[in-house]
């Protein structure tokens, strides 16, 4: 005949045996999920929410910085220049505030890309010689200072081009001007 104990402990390392399962389910879980740009990133924020629900519920503890950061982590890869800028802040975020920055940074994109908007954004160098503050032009005239200057970014199938202006030729050197044109004026 089994006594009370035996019945108890049998049952207490079947239940533990599946209970040790789950934790690796749920941490199996948290280690596959990674965002995707079909779906909206708050509803994948919730869904991550959801699992670290579950890791809480199964008694295993995160810490709210590590939340924060795996969060950042699993932002999809069109996110990834406001993920860097996250990932250089040096201020700690809490999850909350975290979650209010994504959803105000997905209302932006998605009003930009209503209004035709892109924000995207690109530099330009002019390399000058090493202890000059001139270099000689391609076809061996003017002489331009070098220096480093934003151009913004064009939506998606237009062209546009460099064009220099204003360049002082009576003296053989100045300050020459760089303007952007899509060549519709030409």
């Amino acid at each position: 005949m089994v006594n009370a104990k035996a019945l108890w402990e049998s049952l207490e390392r079947k239940y533990k045996t599946e209970d040790a399962g789950s934790k690796k389910f749920v941490v199996g879980k948290f280690l596959d999920f990674k965002m995707v740009d079909s779906k909206t990133v708050i509803s994948q924020v919730q869904e991550f929410q959801l699992i670290l629900h579950d890791i809480h519920a199964e008694g295993m503890v995160l810490g709210e910085s590590f939340q924060v950061a795996a969060l950042i982590e699993k932002l999809p890869p069109t996110w990834k220049d406001f993920k860097n800028y996250l990932k250089h802040k040096r201020k700690e975020m809490k999850l909350k505030d975290l979650i209010v920055r994504l959803r105000i940074e997905e209302d932006n994109r998605q009003s930009e890309k209503k209004a035709g908007n892109y924000h995207q954004e690109a530099k330009a160098n002019v390399v000058e010689q090493e202890g000059s503050d001139r270099v000689r032009g391609e076809g061996g005239g003017d002489e331009v200072r070098g220096r480093v200057c934003e151009i913004p970014t064009a939506p998606p199938m237009d062209v546009y081009y460099l064009e220099r202006e204003d360049c002082d030729k009576s003296r053989g050197m100045g300050v020459s001007n760089f303007c952007l044109s899509t060549g519709k004026e030409r």
